[in-house]
């Protein structure tokens, strides 16, 4: 009886150890969660995303073609809806471009004012 009783204890410490074990050798939430971008991302990725943008007042559907290089090079090019079609982003390094077809004009904006372009992050990081 006791060598039963002994078992049942030492199999039910078992998954104790391994959690400890677990918690020393694997990495932390942001971690897990960077390396499946990274693996998704690979080292460049195109893509074509639909975005819904809901706010208080309104809601927005874009349509964005991607192309990635790393974390430091991308660009977007805006396919619908129509009245914005054909923006385009072009992001390097710390530097970003926006093309607006309208004005068919290129206009550079500085590092401050990249996050949080148009109410939504396009850069996670």
């Amino acid at each position: 009886m006791r060598k039963i009783i002994l078992i049942v204890l030492l199999l039910s410490l078992l998954p104790c150890y391994g959690l400890a074990e677990y918690a020393q050798t694997h990495q932390d939430a942001h971690a897990i969660v960077e390396a499946s971008f990274n693996y998704m991302r690979e080292k460049t990725s195109v893509s074509t995303i639909d975005m819904l943008i809901y706010r208080p007042d309104w809601k927005r559907r874009m349509r964005i073609k991607a192309w990635t290089k790393g974390q430091d090079q991308s660009i977007f090019w805006i396919i619908m809806p129509p009245k914005d079609k054909g923006n385009g982003t072009l992001k390097k390094n710390r530097e970003m471009w926006i093309y607006n077809p309208k004005v068919n004009r290129v206009i550079k904006l500085p590092p401050s004012m990249i996050p949080g372009l148009d109410g939504v992050g396009f850069f996670q990081r």
